[in-house]
């Protein structure tokens, strides 16, 4: 009876454990939306827009936005990999169901594929951490504390951190598979994941050391295989992965999307990959010192060469972002800071997230089982995405998805004895932080200025018919205002484009925009607007702030006029105002 046991929990073993994951995941989807707290940000709402002008234009290789100019064209670092099955969905249904139909249900469908996907190898991985078949409850319990990753999974959440945190995991498995072929998944995952986006640059340079470092360690373990592989995979994948995501400008140098540095920076690491195994083998090499060196004076050589290639990168994938966007737009942006300024901020969410990150952090590392090597570099990432948070918040959504896999193993050794202290040293630490916050952070008592406003109001109830009536133009509008525009023209084709939207590649558009509406110099204004058509802005109730916070918006807000402005007449109950600009009199 045993024997028969074993072998139906080994005919099941990927498929209830996953199930379980992805029906409380399911469940905290359903709950989250119900309560109305469903997030959809800044991203969901320009990567639909990208998607639709693609179900528009079957341009595959065109990554400019056609409804935003700067004047100059804006050219989208998005992979086309996150809109291919939205692409593919919505052709699918679109007989059926028509276009605009096809493509919401493709928007809610297309996350919920990538959940499936994200519960079948979190199920893979906490076998492997665990060494054994994981329990239902505990399954469920992993499931519970991936919430804040979960998340990204939300039907109609369109951005691509859902295919990252995917292909995060399955680089994982790849890193912890005895799989004679586990080496092939590192390399295709690391190649798919840096084509997606960059966040996860870190954690897969992390997994290619780690297994790299392992291997020169264990010389007659299967790792010198796997990185053998991994590095022809990186070698192989890349130019045609590149080729086809990004067509031409992936022979470009673009710092914050794959393109000549990114391809570059994986094949040179492909090449270390692959040529250190042999050298080692060549040579006899068994002693791990002499084959770190390998690898260090090839990693070495390969960094170095990028370094000297790329100087316009040394400057990060943010180097595009002016001092007037800065200022008034990303050093306010509070996923840019870490706790203590989430604290500051009186952002509560924020803060609980990092403490629960640190908590289960705490819990990783009281596992010794955890710290066999191919889990160690798991563990190690995991680790580097809560130090990542704890520099900006932005980094949370990664450690989110990697320290619930090891949560099985704590609540195991937990169960076998002292599970009070293991409690107590999980939890007295975020305890002791937060203490310290409360005691060393002064809040900032900070009320909303009139550049909050201007990003904040998106005027989403504005009546904007009367666009449909003009000629193709260039509108100069407040950010928030800017996206509300931005989903009419793309809905409508009316042609129209708006100067600037909340990425750092608009940077050249938010510095025409802030001078426009911020700063008191008419000159300014009148170069800021030169290449523009028309103004938008919406009408506020008085925001008790003064008016030299932002002269131009203050005034057009509060329902006043300003000279080199004519008012084009809209409906006396809309708060949307539009005006042509006559550049020889504007001030």
């Amino acid at each position: 009876m045993e024997r028969g046991g074993k072998i139906m929990n080994a005919g099941l073993r990927p498929a209830w454990p996953a199930l379980v994951f992805l029906l409380v995941a399911l469940v905290m989807l359903g709950a989250d939306a119900l309560n109305g707290s469903a997030v959809h940000d800044i991203d969901d709402i320009a990567r639909r827009l990208q998607i639709a002008d693609l179900l528009q234009d079957g341009n595959w290789h065109d990554p400019d936005w056609p409804f935003l100019s700067m004047p100059e064209p804006y050219a989208s670092p998005w992979s086309r990999l996150v809109d291919l099955p939205y692409v593919l969905i919505t052709w699918a249904l679109e007989p059926v169901l028509g276009p605009q139909a096809a493509f919401a249900a493709a928007r809610f469908v297309v996350p919920l594929l990538w959940l499936i996907a994200y519960a079948g190898l979190a199920a893979q991985l906490i076998r492997h951490i665990l060494g054994d078949q994981p329990g239902l409850p505990a399954m469920a319990a992993a499931a519970v504390a991936s919430l804040f990753a979960v998340i990204e999974f939300m039907p109609d959440r369109v951005d691509h951190h859902n295919v990252q945190i995917v292909l995060l995991l399955a680089a994982c498995l790849g890193i912890v598979s005895r799989h004679r072929h586990a080496g092939i998944l590192l390399g295709l995952a690391s190649v798919l994941s840096i084509a997606v986006g960059l966040e996860c640059v870190p954690y897969i340079a992390l997994a290619l050391s780690g297994v790299a470092v392992n291997a020169a360690f264990a010389p007659q373990s299967g790792m010198p295989r796997k990185l053998l592989l991994c590095g022809l995979t990186l070698l192989a994948a890349t130019l045609p992965t590149g080729l086809l995501l990004s067509g031409p400008t992936l022979f470009q140098t673009h710092c914050d999307a794959l393109s000549a540095p990114w391809a570059l920076a994986l094949m040179a690491g492909g090449l270390v990959a692959a040529g250190a195994p042999p050298v080692w083998s060549l040579f006899s090499l068994t002693h791990p010192v002499p084959r770190l060196g390998i690898l260090v004076f090839g990693g070495g050589l390969a960094l170095a060469a990028l370094w000297l290639a790329f100087p316009e990168c040394h400057a990060g994938p943010y180097g595009m972002i002016n001092e007037t966007a800065r200022t008034f737009w990303i050093s306010n942006v509070i996923q840019e800071k870490g706790p203590a300024g989430a604290f500051a901020r009186g952002e509560h969410l924020l803060v609980a997230i990092f403490l629960t990150l640190l908590a289960m952090t705490l819990a990783a590392w009281m596992n010794p089982p955890a710290r066999r090597a191919p889990v160690l570099i798991l563990l190690l990432m995991a680790t580097l995405g809560t130090l990542l948070s704890a520099w900006q918040m932005r980094n949370f959504k990664f450690p989110a998805a990697l320290l619930p896999l090891f949560l099985p193993l704590f609540l195991a050794r937990a169960r076998a004895g002292n599970g009070v202290r293991l409690g107590l040293s999980v939890l007295v630490p975020p305890a002791l932080l937060l203490a310290g916050f409360a005691v060393l952070v002064k809040p900032e008592s900070r009320t909303l200025s009139l550049v909050d406003y201007m990003e904040g109001d998106a005027c989403r109830d504005a009546d904007l018919t009367s666009l449909s009536d003009l000629p193709p133009s260039r509108i100069m509008a407040p950010m928030g205002l800017s996206l509300t525009l931005a989903r009419h023209i793309s809905e409508t084709g009316s042609g129209h484009s708006v100067a600037a939207l909340p990425f750092h590649r608009a940077a050249p558009g938010m510095k025409r925009m802030f001078e426009t509406f911020v700063l008191t110099d008419a000159s300014q204004r009148r170069d800021a607007l030169a290449p523009f058509d028309l103004l938008a802005v919406c009408t506020l109730p008085d925001t008790g702030n003064a008016p030299d916070q932002a002269p131009l918006f203050a005034a057009l807000s509060s329902g006043r006029d300003w000279p080199g402005l004519q008012e084009i007449p809209q409906d006396p109950e809309s708060r949307f105002r539009l005006f042509r600009i006559d550049h020889d009199t504007v001030e």
